[in-house]
């Protein structure tokens, strides 16, 4: 009887970890996925490349390619943007090392949010650019996978700016800047930045280039 109840025992601990470790799978599995496609009252960008040159939300309905040596498949060209892939992906089918595109460029503009899916084989995935560190402000990257970009994943320079909750994966070998260029998962500049929960792996530079997961410049404070 004894003998028993140390094995109903038994069975009943292998039984909670089974149960723990499929919802800690499953709850993982979750956070590495973007989530599933909600925004429906938005433009649709249904080729690439695109410029947005107006505020307002902007939204993908599938997954788009472009091939590109050089510039960016989408431009936002405006203040107050929402940019959602709902999900989907945007991707270089001109994936070579020497590639400098980027997959979404944004210059002096202020309140700009990214969020919501893939970038894959561009030279930057997304860069939020400014040419003054305090200047513009309000810019969110979220819920991203930004994958096999041969530069930086994400580069953002502003103030108070936001990036959180992304996964950026296989950062680096760009040949286009000589033979030791380093690579960024994530680089922020700027003012009062808030850099929560992302999860950056293998970033690689060339030669002697150094990788760096998460990079703050020396302008960042606050």
């Amino acid at each position: 009887m004894k003998e028993q109840s140390k094995i109903s025992g038994l069975h009943k601990s292998w039984l909670a970890l089974a149960v723990f470790l499929a919802a800690f799978v499953l709850a993982f599995s979750a956070w590495l996925t973007p989530a599933a496609a909600e925004t429906m009252n938005c433009t649709v960008i249904d080729a690439l490349p695109y410029t947005v040159n107006v505020e307002g939300i902007y939204c993908l309905s599938a997954s788009l390619s472009v091939n590109l040596a050089a510039g960016d498949a989408i431009t936002i060209d405006a203040d107050n943007v929402v940019l959602d892939l709902n999900g989907h992906e945007i991707v270089n089918n001109n994936n070579g090392m020497s590639n400098t595109a980027y997959g979404i460029y944004s210059h002096n503009h202020r309140n700009v949010t990214v969020r919501n899916g893939t970038v894959r084989w561009f030279f930057i995935a997304v860069i939020l650019n400014d040419d003054a560190i305090g200047a513009n402000t309000g810019h969110i990257v979220e819920q991203m996978r930004i994958d096999q970009n041969r530069y930086e994943g994400i580069y953002v320079v502003g103030r108070g700016n936001i990036v959180r909750n992304n996964l950026v994966l296989a950062t680096g070998g760009t040949t286009a800047l000589g033979a030791n260029p380093a690579a960024y998962g994530i680089w922020v500049n700027g003012l009062g930045p808030r850099i929560v929960g992302n999860e950056v792996e293998w970033v690689y530079g060339q030669g002697t280039g150094k990788g760096h997961g998460i990079f703050l410049s020396n302008d960042v404070r606050g």
